[in-house]
């Protein structure tokens, strides 16, 4: 369940006095309000629940607005910020090698489960869709390079790119493509700042899914921060805490989503990932979305990294 932990460097960390105070730069630069919240209060409890055993820990937030690509940077380095959560894989290189990624279980899959946003004229033929290989003609508006767009392609389903976030509600009012697929707890938010409130909606009945895993991105410079987040996040996980932190945050907004829910479209993500779990995604939905919505799982079309890639157009 840990990905990362256990190397053998890991042994040989050694634990601050327990007089001392650990010193904890957190970045949560890039994410919406609603998973700031989330992660501030997750990295919080994480820190108090490895005190028995690592001591104090003085935490402070990196909230300068930065790239992702920079936040990777400075973990890296480990100065400025030591640690921050990501679903983004790191690519081999400088980075890569200064950073301890973590594949650790703090979301509940609520990252990959993906509300529709969708011109009302089109609600009800969306609603109509049973098959995967229906659901596979309607096409996908994506910000240009987001990591699940390879899920899309895997699928078959046509992709269509912006360079710019804020273009996709005007490309989807314009007809350029069928819907935008946002996070379950960030769609209501985006689509209300949109200049196109009145003419889009968010689709109650019809969702995506595939699993997106996060990391938690260590500096390599702190080998012994690294084994503390895993203590700490073995224990709230065992002791529930981790299901009252994230029940606190998000747990009101998905009772009322799983009221209208009915169908989900789950995405071939498994000619990605080599820790493709059903059971695990089975366990997801069902805490998502409840027992009885309907599952439809979309087959692969092609191998992983061998889909077309589109080409951005706004």
């Amino acid at each position: 369940m840990f990905a990362g932990f256990g190397l053998p460097w890991m042994a040989a960390a050694t634990t601050p006095p327990q007089n001392e105070l650990e010193r904890v730069v957190f970045s949560y630069a890039g994410w919406s309000a609603e998973m700031q919240g989330f992660h501030s209060a997750l990295i919080t409890a994480i820190l108090e629940a490895s005190q028995d055993k690592y001591g104090g820990y003085s935490l402070s937030f990196y909230d300068i607005d930065a790239s992702p690509q920079r936040v990777r940077r400075e973990v890296a380095l480990g100065v400025n910020v030591q640690v921050d959560f990501s679903a983004m894989t790191l690519a081999p290189g400088k980075v890569s090698d200064n950073t301890v990624q973590l594949d650790v279980p703090l979301m509940f899959g609520v990252l990959g489960l993906r509300q529709l946003i969708v011109r009302k004229d089109v609600r009800d033929a969306l609603l109509s869709v049973e098959k995967g290989e229906d659901f596979k003609e309607w096409v996908v508006g994506q910000g240009a390079h987001w990591q699940d767009n390879e899920y899309y392609r895997l699928a078959n389903i046509e992709v269509v790119e912006s360079i710019h976030f804020s273009n996709l509600f005007s490309m989807l009012q314009a007809g350029r493509f069928d819907y935008v697929a946002l996070g379950v707890v960030e769609a209501e938010t985006a689509l209300a700042g949109s200049p196109q409130p009145n003419d889009l909606q968010i689709h109650e009945q019809v969702f995506v899914y595939y699993p997106l895993r996060v990391y938690a991105n260590v500096s390599a410079e702190r080998p012994e921060l690294a084994q503390r987040l895993r203590y700490g996040v073995e224990k709230i996980e065992r002791d529930g805490t981790l299901s009252q932190i994230f029940d606190a945050h998000f747990g009101e907004h998905l009772q009322r989503v799983r009221q209208r829910a009915e169908r989900v479209f789950i995405l071939p993500a498994s000619a990605c990932e080599s820790t493709f779990n059903p059971d695990l995604i089975e366990a997801d939905i069902e805490r998502l979305l409840g027992p009885e919505v309907a599952r439809v799982y979309l087959e692969p079309t092609r191998r992983c990294g061998d889909a077309s890639r589109s080409s951005p157009r706004g």
